[in-house]
C-alpha cells in the first residue's frame, strides 16, 4: 500500500542507528526508515505540499514495546499517527510489525538530536 512520510537521508539513518542501535534488541529487524504522514497518496494527507522537501525532524523520545521499538519526533511535517514517530525496530519472528509502534505509551525522553528526510510517497 502507497503511503506518505518522511524518508530519512542515509546519513540521518547512519547517525540514528548510531546513536541508538545499541538500545535494539538482537535478533529484531532494523528499519530506521521513515516517519509516517498518512497512509495512501500525499494529494489526501496533510503534507500535500510539502512532497519533495528535505525538513528536519527532532528526535525527542523512545520507547520499547513486546514487537517494536520507535523514537518520537516533532518537526514541521503533520502525522495522521497520534504520536508521530520513526520505528527502528521490529520483533518480526513474534509476529511483530512496524504498525505496532502505534500503539507505544512507554515514551522515555531522549536528550534530542536532528535528523534530515524527504517528504516522499513510499510503497
Amino acid at each position: 500500500m502507497r503511503s506518505t512520510a518522511v524518508v530519512l537521508t542515509r546519513a540521518s539513518r547512519a547517525a540514528l542507528l548510531a546513536r541508538l542501535g545499541p538500545w535494539l534488541p538482537r535478533g529484531w529487524d532494523v528499519e530506521a526508515h521513515h516517519m509516517t504522514v498518512n497512509l495512501g497518496p500525499a494529494a489526501g494527507g496533510p503534507a500535500a505540499e510539502l512532497v519533495g522537501r528535505v525538513v528536519e525532524l527532532r528526535v525527542v523520545s523512545l520507547a520499547r514495546g513486546p514487537t517494536a521499538v520507535a523514537v518520537g519526533v516533532e518537526g514541521p511535517v503533520p502525522s495522521h499517527n497520534a504520536r508521530p514517530h520513526i520505528t527502528l525496530a521490529v520483533h518480526t519472528a513474534a509476529g511483530g510489525r512496524s504498525r505496532d509502534a502505534n500503539g507505544l505509551t512507554d515514551w522515555a525522553p531522549v536528550e534530542p538530536f536532528t535528523l534530515h528526510g524527504r517528504v516522499q510517497e513510499i510503497d
